[in-house]
C-alpha cells in the first residue's frame, strides 16, 4: 500500500516523492540513511504518540542517534503537496495520507481505498485507463539527419542565386563570401528549424490543455487498478 502511495503522489506531482540515488538503496541492508532522510524531509520524523510501534522496529536505536527530529520539525505531507498545488481539503489529498500513513497498522487497506470517496468523484476510473480519449494525435514533426545538407545547400543556393542577380557577373568567390554564404544557410536553417519547433510547441500545448481532464481520469484508473492488484 506505501508503494501504491507512492505512485499516486508521482502522478499527482510528476516527480518521485520519494527520491534518492539508487546505489543508496541498492544495498542487502534494509536500513538505508539517505532514504530515510528523504522520507522524513517530506512526512517530517515519525512521532511515537502516533506511531507506537516504532520501538519494536529493526534498527531503532541507529535510526534515533542518526536523525535529530529537529531538523524535520517543519516537514510535512501537507507542505509538501501544497507546494505542487495540491490541497489539503481535496479528496485526493486525503486518500494519499491514508496511503502513506507511517504506521502501517493504521495504514488503509486495498479494499478501504477502493471504497475511497476519490474514486466517486467525476470522471470516474475505468478498465481502460485511457477510455474516452479522443483527441488525435498528429505525426511528430522532426528533422532527420538527411535533411540538414539539404536545407543548407537549398540555402547555399539562393545566396549565390542572390549574389548573380544582385552583381552580374561577380568576381570568383573569395574565403569572406564563402563564409557569409555558411552563415546565411546556418541563419536559414536556423529560423526554420525555430519555427517548426515553436509550432509543434503551440501544437502540442493546445493537446496537453484538452487532454488535462483524460489524464485525471487516467490517474484515478491506474490507482484503481494497482489496488485491485493488492486484493
Amino acid at each position: 500500500i506505501w508503494a501504491i502511495g507512492c505512485i499516486f503522489a508521482e502522478l499527482l506531482t510528476s516527480e518521485p516523492i520519494f527520491h534518492c540515488r539508487q546505489e543508496d538503496i541498492k544495498t542487502s541492508n534494509p536500513y538505508h540513511h539517505d532514504q530515510l532522510d528523504r522520507i522524513f524531509s517530506v512526512m517530517g520524523f515519525p512521532q511515537e504518540r502516533e506511531w507506537e510501534d516504532i520501538k519494536k522496529m529493526p534498527d531503532h536505536d541507529k535510526l534515533m542517534k542518526d536523525f535529530k527530529k529537529a531538523s524535520y520539525q517543519s516537514c510535512s505531507l501537507i507542505k509538501y503537496m501544497d507546494r505542487h498545488k495540491i490541497k489539503p481539503d481535496t479528496k485526493a489529498f486525503s486518500l494519499l495520507q491514508k496511503l502513506l500513513m507511517m504506521d502501517p497498522n493504521k495504514r488503509i487497506t486495498s479494499e478501504q481505498a477502493m471504497m475511497d470517496l476519490y474514486f466517486k468523484e467525476d470522471p470516474l476510473p475505468t478498465e481502460d485507463v485511457f477510455a474516452g480519449c479522443t483527441i488525435p494525435y498528429p505525426k511528430r514533426e522532426f528533422l532527420t539527419d538527411d535533411d540538414g545538407p539539404d536545407e543548407k545547400s537549398e540555402a547555399a543556393k539562393r545566396a549565390k542565386q542572390n549574389q548573380s542577380q544582385a552583381g552580374g557577373h561577380s568576381a570568383p568567390p573569395t574565403s569572406d563570401s564563402v563564409s557569409a554564404a555558411k552563415r546565411a544557410s546556418k541563419d536559414t536553417l536556423d529560423k526554420d528549424i525555430l519555427g517548426r519547433v515553436t509550432q509543434a510547441s503551440r501544437a502540442t500545448l493546445d493537446k496537453v490543455i484538452l487532454c488535462s481532464r483524460d489524464i485525471q481520469a487516467s490517474n484515478r484508473g491506474i490507482l484503481f487498478i494497482c489496488s485491485s492488484s493488492f486484493k
